[in-house]
């Protein structure tokens, strides 16, 4: 990583990628050294600009129209080679936005109103591989992490060394994705998902690729 952090912004809404970027030119006024390298206005436009710059950071709505939602545009870019962290930047703080976030790779969440105050320092901050989160956000995680079951506690453990992409594919596995439906999706080879199976199911114990599932679903990270 350069001494110059790298940013992609994503949202529909181009005023809010507009602030970012004023933002952003304010910070740099500063002596901060962060550059915009690329904007995008939804999930598909997203991945390809992650793909073209290769940024240090990207900013991610949630919500955006057309096929590729957020989510999964953060999901698709976090099981790339050598992957960018990602901030969910979003007006949402609901459980359902936070939970589905992180679940899919987002590094932090950030809401929306905390642009002006926030921004430069929580890009730093998960450049540097340290979560942030919105003050409401964080009480969210608290609590779920205060109500945390044993057995969902124990998946946890079970997969804390598999990566981001073996994730991924257990949890397609579970959906019922054959290995070339999960290797179009990750855009990877069909070889390639057999030997993170192979590596997931010997790093879980897992005796069957179902088991392997059932433990990543009941981690529900």
């Amino acid at each position: 990583m350069s001494d110059t952090l790298s940013v992609v912004a994503v949202d529909d809404e181009i005023l809010v990628v507009e602030v970012v970027a004023q933002t952003l030119e304010k910070a740099n006024a500063r002596g901060e050294s962060i550059e915009l390298v690329g904007r995008a206005y939804n999930g598909s436009d997203a991945i390809a600009v992650v793909r073209d710059t290769r940024p240090d950071v990207v900013l991610m709505d949630l919500r955006m129209p057309g096929e590729v939602s957020g989510v999964e545009a953060i999901r698709t870019i976090s099981n790339g080679l050598m992957p960018p962290k990602v901030l969910a930047l979003t007006s949402f703080d609901d459980a359902d936005s936070i939970r589905a976030a992180l679940r899919a790779g987002a590094r932090g969440y950030l809401v929306k109103t905390d642009v002006k105050e926030k921004l430069v320092w929580a890009i730093r901050e998960v450049a540097a591989d340290r979560p942030v989160t919105s003050t409401g956000v964080t009480e969210y995680l608290i609590e779920n992490f205060t109500a945390e079951d044993p057995g969902r506690l124990e998946a946890r453990e079970r997969i804390e060394h598999l990566t981001p992409r073996q994730v991924e594919i257990a949890r397609l596995i579970g959906a019922g994705d054959r290995y070339e439906d999960i290797a179009r999706k990750l855009f990877i080879s069909p070889s390639t998902v057999k030997q993170d199976v192979s590596k997931a199911l010997a790093a879980t114990g897992s005796l069957s690729q179902a088991q392997l599932a059932i433990i990543v679903d009941r981690a529900g990270i």
